[in-house]
């Protein structure tokens, strides 16, 4: 990532958490309708792992994986300016030898 890219993340991760969800919705958008970010990989696992979902069933999963995707994008940037101690409030390590 050049130094501009990751000074525009940087500045963004400032934003309130709630913003960033709001990115995260239209990202959500951005990879289930303009660029189906491994739409055909995603919907083969999930009839592997639940060959009884109906078609409905599927396209409702894919959609939480997209939501997910997205929110875990954005909660990474925001870990870019969050304190230590935020961080501890926040990310519980279980067994971390």
């Amino acid at each position: 990532m050049s130094r501009i890219g990751f000074y525009t993340v940087y500045v963004i991760s400032f934003l309130p958490l709630p913003v960033l969800y709001g990115f995260a919705r239209i990202l959500e958008l951005v990879f289930k309708t303009i660029w189906p970010y491994r739409n055909q990989v995603i919907r083969d696992q999930i009839l592997k792992c639940f060959p009884d979902y109906t078609p409905t069933q599927i396209a409702q999963l894919t959609s939480r994986y997209y939501r997910h995707l997205s929110e875990i994008i954005v909660e990474s940037v925001k870990n870019l300016s969050m304190s230590k101690t935020q961080l501890l409030k926040r990310i519980y390590i279980e067994n971390p030898e």
